[in-house]
C-alpha cells in the first residue's frame, strides 16, 4: 500500500501520533522541528491529518524525546497533554458508549482507525474484574516501551472523560520495568 509516495507496512499508524508527540515535546520545551528532522519524518506526514504511516516514525520520536527530556515519567508527562476528542471518531465512540466496558470493546474493534500495529483484547474475565492486554504487533526497543506506557495512560484519561469519574486500574503490568516513580 502507498500513501503520499511512501510505502506503508501492514503495521501502520495514524500520523496523529507523530503530530501528538511533536506537540507534546514542543510544549515541554523541545525543538520539535529538529526532532522531526532527526527522525527523518517526511513533510507529507507533518502536513497530513488523516494518513497512515510507518510506526517507526513515532517510535523514533519517543527515543529522541527521552534523550531531550530528563523525565523518568515521560509517557505520563506527555499523556497530560492528551485532550479527549483529539482522536476524533475513535474518541467519540469511546466517550459516548453506554458503559466503560462497551467503550473498551469499541476501542478494540475500531483500533484500526489509529493503528493496525496494535491489539486491545480481553485476556481474562471473572465476575469481579476484566484483564485487558494492549500490545504492538511490530515494535520493539525503548520507543515501543514508552509508547505502550503512553497508551495505558491515554486509555485511563479516555475512561475518566467517558465516565466522568476517576478510573484507576486495579493492576498494571508491563513487559519492561515500570517508570521509577510509579
Amino acid at each position: 500500500m502507498t500513501t503520499g509516495g511512501q510505502f506503508i507496512t501492514p503495521g501502520s499508524e495514524s500520523v496523529r501520533m507523530v503530530h501528538f508527540l511533536l506537540a507534546a515535546a514542543a510544549a515541554g520545551g523541545a525543538d520539535a522541528r529538529r526532532m522531526a528532522r532527526e527522525a527523518r519524518i517526511p513533510d507529507w506526514v507533518l502536513r497530513s491529518g488523516e494518513a497512515m504511516t510507518s510506526p517507526d516514525f513515532a517510535l523514533r520520536l519517543w527515543e529522541l524525546a527521552e534523550h531531550a527530556f530528563d523525565d523518568p515519567s515521560l509517557p505520563l508527562t506527555f499523556a497530560a497533554h492528551f485532550e479527549p476528542g483529539e482522536l476524533d471518531l475513535y474518541d467519540y465512540l469511546f466517550t459516548t458508549a453506554p458503559t466503560l466496558r462497551h467503550g473498551l470493546e469499541l476501542s478494540g474493534q475500531y483500533l484500526h482507525l489509529l493503528t493496525t500495529n496494535a491489539r486491545l483484547e480481553i485476556e481474562t474475565e471473572t465476575d469481579r474484574e476484566v484483564t485487558y492486554s494492549y500490545r504492538y504487533l511490530v515494535a520493539d526497543g525503548r520507543g515501543a516501551d514508552l509508547a505502550l506506557q503512553l497508551s495505558v495512560a491515554v486509555f485511563a484519561a479516555r475512561a475518566r472523560a467517558g465516565t466522568g469519574q476517576p478510573i484507576v486500574p486495579v493492576r498494571l503490568a508491563f513487559r519492561q520495568r515500570a517508570p521509577r516513580s510509579h
